[in-house]
C-alpha cells in the first residue's frame, strides 16, 4: 500500500516527481558544475538528491558522495566526515575498500565497523592533526582515484552552513579545492539559507562566483496532486489544493495534511480538510507554542504582524497597531532573518519558525483562527 512518507528522505516511489528539477540537477552534474542548492525548509532538497544520485545518475560513469554535517564540532569532525564519506562511497567488498582506501589516502588509516543492524560504516583514524594536509590528502586522492578509473563525481555537503561554527575558517581552502577539479560536482545545500547567501554570494566570501544556485520551489500543484491521488483514491483536486495552500507548497507539510487526511478514511470518516489540518496543528503545538515563547517580546509582535499582512510591516498604520517604533521593528526583523525564522521574497515576509511551514499553519491558526 502506498503511503505518505513526511519525516524522513525519500526515493523511488515515494518520491514526488520533480521532472525540471531532476532535469536541471542532472544536467549541472553531468556538465561537473559546482550546485548551492537553496529551498525553503522541508521542500525536499535531501529527498532530490538522493533521488538523482540513486536512480537517475549513471553509475557506470559517476560515483556519488553524500554527507550531512549538521553534527560536526569542529574541523576534525568535519575531515573525519568527509573520508567516512568517500570511503562509503565506494561500492566494493571490505578488503577491497581498504585497499582502495589505503592506496589512494596517506593521511589516514581505516576500519570498517558493523552496526547492530547489520550495517557497515568506515572508521577513519587520522595520521596527523594538520588540517590543510588532510584536505589535500581527502581532495587530492579522491580527485586520483576518478583518474585513475576514468570516472567522475557528485559530491554533495548537506548542512553546510555548520563550516561558520567552526572556529578555523576553511572555505579558503575548499575554494583551492573546488576550482582546480573539473570530474566533480559539487552540491552544496542546507536548511539556514541565510547563512549559505553569505557563504556564498558575500563580497569577501572565499566562496564567491564558486557555484550556481539551484532555486528548488513547491512541487508543481498537478504532479503533487497525481501523486497524493494514488496513495487516497478519495482525494478531489479542490481540496487537494486547499491543502496544497494551506502549507505553502511545502513538500513535507502537503504530504502530513495528506496523511491526515487518509487516517479519517481508514477509520470511515468523511474526508474534512478542516480537522485534518486542526490534527497537524495538534502534533506541532508544543514545539511551535516553545519556538514562540522563546522570542522577545518585539519578536513575538512581528510574528503576529507577518500572520496578519506579511507586506505591510513597517507602515505607520501597523507599527501603531502593534505599539512597537520602526527601528525596534526593523531590528527585531532583522535579528529572524538572521536565525531564519522568516525569510523575505519581493517585498513579503514569510514565517519559517526553523521548522518550516507548519510554524505558519499554527500561527495563523493561532492569530487568526484559521
Amino acid at each position: 500500500m502506498k503511503k505518505f512518507i513526511y519525516d524522513g528522505i525519500v526515493t523511488g516511489d515515494d518520491f514526488c516527481p520533480r521532472i525540471q528539477d531532476t532535469d536541471k540537477l542532472l544536467s549541472y552534474i553531468n556538465d561537473s558544475t559546482n550546485v548551492l542548492l537553496i529551498a525553503k525548509r522541508r521542500m525536499g532538497k535531501s529527498s532530490l538528491i538522493h533521488e538523482v544520485f540513486e536512480n537517475r545518475l549513471d553509475k557506470k560513469k559517476f560515483i556519488t558522495i553524500y554527507v550531512d554535517i549538521f553534527d560536526i564540532t569542529d574541523e576534525t569532525d568535519f575531515v573525519k566526515s568527509l573520508y567516512r564519506a568517500v570511503g562509503q562511497s565506494l561500492k566494493l567488498d571490505f578488503k577491497l575498500v581498504l585497499q582502495t582506501l589505503k592506496t589512494f589516502f596517506n593521511k589516514s588509516t581505516f576500519e570498517i565497523s558493523i552496526g547492530q543492524d547489520g550495517t557497515p560504516s568506515i572508521n577513519p583514524k587520522l595520521a596527523t592533526r594538520d588540517i590543510d594536509e588532510l584536505f589535500a590528502d581527502i581532495f587530492n586522492g579522491l580527485h586520483e582515484y576518478l583518474k585513475r578509473h576514468n570516472l567522475k563525481a557528485a559530491f554533495c555537503i548537506d548542512e553546510f552552513q555548520q563550516i561558520q561554527t567552526i572556529k578555523k575558517p576553511l572555505d579558503a581552502t575548499l575554494r583551492k579545492y573546488i576550482q582546480k577539479h573539473h570530474n566533480i560536482s559539487y552540491i552544496f545545500t542546507g536548511s539556514k539559507r541565510h547563512t549559505l547567501a553569505k557563504l556564498f554570494q558575500g563580497q569577501k566570501s572565499p566562496l564567491m562566483g564558486m557555484v550556481t544556485p539551484m532555486e528548488l520551489g513547491p512541487i508543481n500543484q498537478d504532479d503533487f496532486y497525481k501523486f497524493a491521488k494514488k496513495r487516497l483514491k478519495t482525494l478531489t483536486k479542490d481540496t487537494f489544493i486547499n491543502l496544497y495552500n494551506h502549507a505553502e507548497g511545502e513538500s513535507k507539510l502537503v504530504q502530513h495534511l495528506c496523511r491526515q487526511l487518509k487516517l479519517m478514511s481508514d477509520d470511515n470518516q468523511p474526508l474534512d480538510e478542516a480537522l485534518a489540518i486542526k490534527g497537524v496543528i495538534s502534533e506541532v503545538d508544543s514545539i511551535c507554542r516553545n519556538i514562540f515563547e522563546s522570542l522577545s517580546p518585539n519578536g513575538r509582535k512581528i510574528i503576529k504582524m507577518i500572520t496578519e499582512k506579511s507586506h505591510t510591516l513597517l507602515t505607520k498604520e501597523m507599527l501603531q497597531e502593534h505599539n512597537i517604533s520602526k527601528s525596534s521593528a526593523q531590528t527585531s526583523i532583522d535579528y529572524l532573518i538572521k536565525e531564519d525564522l522568516i525569510f523575505k521574497e519581493d517585498s513579503n515576509y514569510f514565517l519559517d519558525g526553523g521548522i518550516g511551514s507548519s510554524f505558519s499553519l499554527w500561527c495563523h491558526w493561532k492569530f487568526k483562527g484559521y
